[in-house]
């Protein structure tokens, strides 16, 4: 699935993503993070015993939102459905999304950390 190509750019700048996920309790719950976008999949970095990650490997399907940070009322959304989920036990993809973020951060033990890749199913706008 395409996004809107008025809307690309914003998934395609160091935003945050806004992910909606189904807690264990069937309560939705939200959570900003960084993320990568291409070819109709959002890729997003985590540890195994985070919540998020826990939640999206019982309950697949996820929503995520984009803010334009100048025009807050201009955004792009997508539903996802979590299609694999990748051991990233040196952190690669966490620092390259932390270079992305112009950050420069160590991780003490990556081990833990995951890809999770989530297929873009439907896309919206305003």
């Amino acid at each position: 699935m395409s996004p809107p190509t008025d809307r690309l750019d914003l998934l395609t700048q160091p935003l945050f993503a806004h992910i909606a996920i189904t807690g264990p309790d069937a309560t939705p719950r939200s959570f900003p993070m960084w993320f990568d976008y291409s070819d109709g999949v959002i890729q997003l970095t985590n540890t195994t015993g985070r919540p998020q990650t826990r939640a999206l490997l019982e309950r697949p399907d996820a929503a995520m939102s984009v803010l334009d940070p100048t025009q807050p009322y201009r955004y792009v959304g997508a539903q996802l459905r979590l299609i694999d989920t990748i051991a990233d036990p040196a952190g690669d993809f966490f620092y390259r999304l932390a270079h992305r973020y112009g950050l420069d951060i160590t991780l003490d033990d990556p081990t833990d950390r995951v890809i999770l890749r989530l297929a873009t199913r439907k896309f919206w706008k305003q």
